[in-house]
């Protein structure tokens, strides 16, 4: 049986009211490919959505640390650290670096 994708659309939808376990565990990161960013990113946004700041950010931390593709998911920590008010001097350390002409960075 091959696993659900879960970066697909399906993950995003099961994030509805009362949903959040089952989206969760279709976003789910592979843990064959731990260091692609799209696994990451869904879950943390399935947490995010379930109200769960905290998962959601660990998750994003968790794909910093296996390498995964890092610009998006550093755009994604910031902003949760930042709205979760969690550590907003981290969320601008974390996107400081990054290019004045990335207009969602710079957003």
């Amino acid at each position: 049986m091959v696993p659900p994708d879960p970066t697909s659309p399906a993950a995003l939808q099961a994030a509805g009211p009362g949903r959040a376990r089952q989206a969760i565990v279709l976003a789910h990161p592979d843990h064959s490919r731990p260091d692609t960013a799209d696994a990451y990113l869904t879950l943390a946004y399935v947490y995010w959505q379930a109200g769960q700041p905290e998962p959601a950010i660990a998750t994003l931390e968790q794909a910093l640390a296996h390498h995964a593709p890092d610009r998006d998911v550093r755009i994604r920590l910031g902003l949760y650290l930042a709205e979760s008010h969690a550590n907003p001097g981290r969320a601008i350390a974390l996107l400081e670096g990054m290019s004045a002409e990335d207009v969602e960075a710079v957003n």
